[in-house]
């Protein structure tokens, strides 16, 4: 459902302060409706869900030694079952915590994005330089963001490597697509 609502609203190239809160406003909402509540009251043992690893970090084995076993394996056709089964449980569970995962990233990159217009539309020093050496006026602030540029962000965050996260706020930040951000 976000991406439906990015590129519905990316129907113009760049946008204006109210286009972009309204936008990231009904991003944390969606991101936020199927995410399990952070119970002050949850049962001893449960987890945070407020931590963001809560879960995947059940699936992260700890540095352990692999261990050889020379003899040969005299696992029976039941055993082999149950272990598939038990992958499989695995399996999805690891995939639903990567979801829950990736989902409060693009939350959180959704928030950042909302809290931080003034940060973002800032014109850098190096951009007053260059406009002042090509004797262009250019005004403190710009009035609106790439719309494009926020929709690669979220692409980032939903499925991308932490490269491209940076990539993707390099491209945000750098209004003019010279490379150069001072």
């Amino acid at each position: 459902q976000l991406f439906q609502l990015l590129k519905s609203s990316c129907t113009v190239d760049e946008w204006d302060r109210q286009n972009y809160e309204t936008t990231m406003k009904e991003a944390i909402c969606l991101l936020s409706a199927d995410l399990p509540s952070s119970d002050a009251k949850r049962p001893a043992g449960s987890l945070d869900t407020s931590n963001s690893l809560c879960y995947i970090r059940e699936f992260v084995e700890e540095g352990t030694d692999a261990i050889k076993d020379d003899e040969p394996s005299k696992s029976t056709i039941a055993d082999r079952r149950t272990m598939e089964q038990l992958n499989d449980v695995v399996s999805d569970a690891f995939t639903s915590s990567a979801v829950l995962y990736r989902t409060l990233l693009l939350r959180e990159a959704a928030q950042t994005l909302l809290d931080n217009w003034d940060t973002l539309t800032t014109v850098t020093s190096g951009d007053i330089d260059r406009a002042a050496i090509e004797q262009i006026g250019m005004p403190p602030q710009r009035s609106t963001v790439k719309s494009n540029a926020i929709q690669k962000l979220f692409e980032a965050y939903g499925a991308g490597s932490s490269q491209d996260w940076v990539q993707a706020w390099w491209g945000l930040i750098d209004n003019d697509g010279d490379g150069l951000i001072d």
